[in-house]
């Protein structure tokens, strides 16, 4: 028998049954419980009742003990799938499923607010432990804790303001208001008689107003009530954010109008704002226009100005230049003239000088010849018109009757008269002009 094989068989078995044993007990969940990530996990012992804490997410020992958990963070969400006053959504309006949560302003107003805030779990050991004892469960803190502080923080905020102030000019601060008293606990608050002017009246009427109180040693500057109870438990509140706050019938009335009326009072004024704008523009191209046409003016005046420098300068210009083109063309003629004068000087004297010439030759001719051309000349014309005289005289050259004349004497009368006027002319020229001369 081979005792080595055999005792080497019984430790393998062994093995396996030790590891079967530990499988089965891991795998049993009174053993042991796998916490996952974003939890905390409370295990209560089941014979002691002690509770057992667990943060982080990991194989934890439960050893049969009651396992609780809660999230370590998340939302509570309160809305109003289908909006009850509205008549086109009323037939599939189930109340069941409405969560919204009720609202009522300080002039008796009513809407139903639709949102969401966000929670945290403390970490703390004791902390826990404190909301486990009180609670026990998750689903008990958000309905005993969480949902009713929030209803608690909306009812209170409510006073704070009118219906009419929330959907207009303090919307964006009631989600504050309501966060703020969530977090830090309700307000205290004081109730004041305040003269309001009515939206639709504008009657002045006392309304009755609360208001926070001022304590700067108080969270956000506000004296409260009390702490929050979740200060109590460790527990946070974060975020809060509206969807839709419906609105009753009535009040919903009042916005209609009022936003009806506020809408006619813009149109209104932006058409007097247009008008007025209208008016403006108006005048000021108006007066752009008077502006233009008076520079135009000026810039035509100036122009014409302008011009009339140019044409003055112009015939200041002409006027020089014809001036000068006078002084020229009278220097000029001056120039002439003088030219001409010294030429006509000349010319005198060259012709005093020819004539006195001619007449030195002249005279020394007729010195030469005692004018005997001269003299022949003028014999010669006399005797040529001695000449033509006769010609034309119409009497009788002979006598009709001759008495007693001498033997050879001439008895022609024109004969006689011509030879008288041949020598008073030869006389008068001082020719000697004997019958004999050859």
């Amino acid at each position: 028998m081979d005792f080595k094989n055999i005792s080497l068989k019984k430790k393998v078995g062994a093995a396996v049954l030790l590891a079967a044993m530990a499988g089965s007990l891991y795998s049993s969940t009174a053993l042991f419980e796998n916490v996952p990530a974003g939890y905390i996990c409370v295990i209560q012992s089941p014979l002691s009742g002690k509770l057992t804490i667990h943060t982080e997410p990991g194989l934890k020992v439960q050893l049969f003990g009651i396992v609780t958990y809660y999230p370590r963070s998340g939302v509570l969400e309160f809305n109003q799938p289908v909006d009850p006053n509205d008549p086109s959504q009323v037939s599939a309006y189930k109340a069941e499923e409405d969560d919204a949560l009720k609202i009522t302003f300080n002039d008796g107003g009513e809407a139903w607010i639709s949102g969401s805030i966000r929670y945290d779990y403390p970490l703390e050991q004791e902390k826990i432990k404190t909301l486990h004892k009180m609670f026990s469960t998750h689903n008990n803190v958000m309905k005993g804790l969480i949902e009713k502080t929030v209803e608690r923080s909306i009812y209170m905020s409510g006073p704070l303001m009118s219906s009419i102030e929330s959907f207009m000019s303090r919307r964006a601060e009631l989600p504050k208001l309501i966060e703020d008293q969530a977090r830090n606990g309700l307000y205290d608050v004081v109730t004041k008689d305040v003269r309001m002017e009515d939206e639709f009246t504008k009657e002045v009427k006392m309304v009755k107003v609360a208001e926070p109180i001022r304590d700067t040693g108080s969270p956000g500057g506000l004296q409260r009530q009390e702490e929050s109870v979740l200060t109590k438990y460790g527990m946070s509140l974060s975020n809060f954010t509206t969807n839709n706050i419906s609105y009753s019938p009535k009040v919903q009335q009042r916005v209609d109008a009022l936003f009806a009326a506020a809408s006619d009072i813009q149109v209104a004024t932006l058409n007097a704002k247009k008008a007025e704008q209208d008016r403006k523009t108006s005048e000021e191209k108006g007066k752009a226009e008077a502006t233009e046409a008076e520079w135009k003016a000026k810039t035509s005046a100036a122009e014409e100005t302008e011009n009339a420098r140019k044409i003055a300068e112009i015939q200041k210009i002409e006027a020089q230049r014809d001036k000068d083109v006078a002084i020229i063309e009278a220097n000029k003629k001056r120039e002439v003239a003088e030219q001409e004068k010294v030429t006509a000087s000349l010319y005198r004297d060259a012709q005093l000088l020819r004539a006195e010439a001619d007449a030195t030759y002249k005279r020394k001719m007729m010195e030469a010849d005692g004018a005997l051309s001269q003299k022949l000349e003028a014999y010669k014309h006399s005797v040529d018109r001695f000449a033509s005289a006769m010609e034309n005289y119409k009497g009788n050259w002979v006598p009709q009757v001759v008495t007693g004349a001498s033997a050879g004497q001439s008895n022609n009368a024109a004969m006689s008269m011509m030879e008288f006027l041949s020598l008073k002319a030869a006389r008068d020229l001082s020719l000697e002009l004997g019958a004999g001369d050859k």
